[in-house]
C-alpha cells in the first residue's frame, strides 16, 4: 500500500457543493493498494500499474526490508514476445545506438549497468546536456554480446517508463539471422511487455482489491507460455 501523507485531500459531490476535507492523524494517510504477484520459478514480478499505486522500484526496497537483505532488489522490465523472438533469432548484432536527452537523470543506473555508468562519466566530463553514442562490433568479433545488449535495453526502458519518457529518445539495435541478407534495425523504445485488461471498479475497497488481485492472476496465466519460453529460471 502506498500512503499519501503530505498532499491534502477532500471529499466532493458529483452534483457540486463545497468539498469536505479528509482529516487524518499525523500517523495516518490516504492509502492506495497495489496488487502484485511474484513467481520465484521465473523470477518475474507482475505489478498493477496505476498513477497513485506503488512503483516497482519502491517495491524492490520493500522486499529488501521484509527479507532483511543488505542489497536492494533490482528489477528490470520484460521485453515483449515479438521483440525477444527477434533478438534471440539474431545470430549477429552489429550496432547498438542510444540517445539520452537528460544524462543526469540516469545516475540511478550507474551501479547496476557498467556501460551506462561509463557513458555518464563521459558526458559529465564535457558537461554535456545530451548524450548520443553508437557501439559497433568489430570484424574480428563479428557481433555484440546479446546478453549485454538485452540488459542495457531493459535498464534504459525501465528507467524511461518509470521516471521520464523524455530521458531516452533513441534505443535501437541492428542485427541479422543466418538467412537474412541485410542488417535489420530493431527499435526498442517501446519494447516493454505489459498485459492490459479492463477492470470494473467497486466502491468497496476489499472487493476492488480482490478484483485487481484476480486480474493479476489472469495476467500470469495468459502470459505463462511466453514466460516459459524466455524467462524461466534455471533450477
Amino acid at each position: 500500500m502506498r500512503l499519501r501523507m503530505t498532499e491534502p485531500a477532500a471529499v466532493g459531490r458529483i452534483n457540486g457543493g463545497a468539498p469536505k476535507p479528509v482529516t487524518v492523524s499525523d500517523e495516518e494517510g490516504l492509502g492506495e493498494m497495489t496488487a502484485f504477484l511474484y513467481a520465484p520459478s521465473h523470477r518475474v514480478l507482475l505489478l498493477q500499474r496505476s498513477r497513485s499505486g506503488v512503483r516497482w522500484d519502491k517495491l524492490a526496497f520493500y522486499f529488501g526490508d521484509v527479507l532483511g537483505s543488505q542489497n536492494p532488489f533490482q528489477f528490470a522490465p520484460l521485453l515483449r514476445q515479438e521483440i525477444m523472438q527477434r533478438l534471440t533469432n539474431f545470430r549477429q548484432i552489429k550496432r547498438l545506438a542510444v540517445r539520452i536527452a537528460a544524462p543526469e537523470s540516469l545516475e540511478g543506473l550507474r551501479d547496476s549497468n557498467m556501460g551506462v555508468g561509463k557513458a555518464l562519466d563521459l558526458v559529465n566530463a564535457f558537461r554535456g546536456a545530451q548524450l548520443e553514442f553508437t557501439v559497433s562490433a568489430d570484424r574480428e568479433c563479428g557481433s555484440l554480446s546479446l546478453s549485454n545488449v538485452i540488459k542495457t535495453a531493459k535498464d534504459l526502458i525501465g528507467f524511461r517508463d518509470t521516471y521520464s519518457a523524455e530521458s531516452v529518445t533513441r534505443l535501437e539495435v541492428n542485427g541479422k539471422d543466418d538467412d537474412a541478407p541485410h542488417w535489420e534495425p530493431l527499435d526498442l523504445i517501446n519494447a516493454r511487455y505489459f498485459y492490459k485488461t479492463k477492470l470494473d471498479p467497486s466502491p468497496l475497497p476489499e472487493t476492488h482489491y480482490d478484483r485487481r488481485r484476480d486480474a493479476i492472476r489472469t495476467a500470469w496465466e495468459k502470459s505463462l507460455p511466453f514466460l516459459n519460453q524466455y524467462y524461466q529460471s534455471n533450477p
